[in-house]
């Protein structure tokens, strides 16, 4: 019986180790012709927040955004299909 691998998720968080799981996400989808869904959960600090926190948090979205694009941009092999998301929430309850 062989496995068919269609999709892979990355979470990622860019700490040093979830670069390398992404890496190893981007080789695995190579290997499979999967795609891999990258998923970067933004840890909602403002969520309760006033509304005058709103500049704070367009703030941290856009860096977070940056360093998506950063991370994004060290994939070498274009033929892997790659989807990103970028989701307000608690972070382990998102990822499961």
């Amino acid at each position: 019986m062989s496995i068919r691998v269609r999709r892979i998720l990355a979470p990622v968080d860019f700490s040093e180790s979830s670069g390398h799981s992404y890496d190893y996400a981007v080789a695995l989808a190579r290997a499979f012709e999967a795609e891999v869904h990258v998923l970067h959960v933004l840890d909602d600090i403002f969520l309760n927040a006033p509304s005058t926190a709103q500049q704070f948090r367009d703030d941290y979205e856009k860096e977070q955004k940056q360093k998506l694009e950063k991370l994004l941009g060290r994939r070498d092999d274009v033929r892997v299909s790659i989807e990103t998301v970028m989701q307000p929430a608690t972070p382990f309850y998102e990822i499961i």
